[in-house]
């Protein structure tokens, strides 16, 4: 049985240039601009230029598409990006995990409103469940492993939707 908990974080890189130039650029998927990817990894691109040797150049994305479309054009050489990020991003560029790493307090989660008679996964059989963005791994693909995992709540006896609001609206 699968499992996508605890979510496990993968940089990649694509091989093929990485380490033959002096300067990488690199990327983290799910922060835009280069003011927020200077400041939250800062650091961490000190600690890598000084321990490989290399220039590490901030290479600020707007999104996976916009990664693999930088990787594929050789204007990016190394992202720092989820489990399931790295699995279109390796479908579309051939990008391969250099390092990954697990977050052993990162879960996914399963709410529900108390008082509407769901007590296990399987009384949200034939109910609307509502995922975060397709592709995440914490609000959309954990939680459909785990009802998958229970043997209920399945694409063909649930309804789903992808925005929270529009569940909102409907409870």
């Amino acid at each position: 049985m699968r499992r996508l908990i605890p979510a496990l974080l993968a940089v990649t890189v694509t091989a093929s240039t990485a380490f033959a130039a002096d300067k990488v650029r690199f990327a983290v998927t799910e922060i835009e601009g280069l003011e927020q990817l200077q400041t939250e990894f800062g650091p961490f691109r000190d600690k890598l230029q000084q321990l490989t040797g290399l220039e590490i150049e901030f290479q600020p994305v707007s999104s996976r598409t916009s990664a693999v479309e930088a990787m594929n054009s050789g204007l990016l050489e190394l992202a720092l990006t989820g489990p399931s990020e790295y699995v279109v991003m390796h479908e579309m560029t051939k990008a391969d995990v250099i390092v990954g790493w697990q977050r052993p307090d990162y879960f996914a989660q399963v709410v529900t409103i108390a008082g509407r008679g769901i007590n296990s996964p399987k009384d949200l059989t034939g109910k609307k469940i509502a995922f975060g963005s397709a592709g995440s791994t914490s609000t959309h693909l954990g939680p459909a492993q785990v009802l998958t995992d229970q043997g209920s709540a399945t694409a063909r006896t649930t309804s789903r939707c992808t925005s929270t609001a529009t569940l909102r609206s409907r409870l």
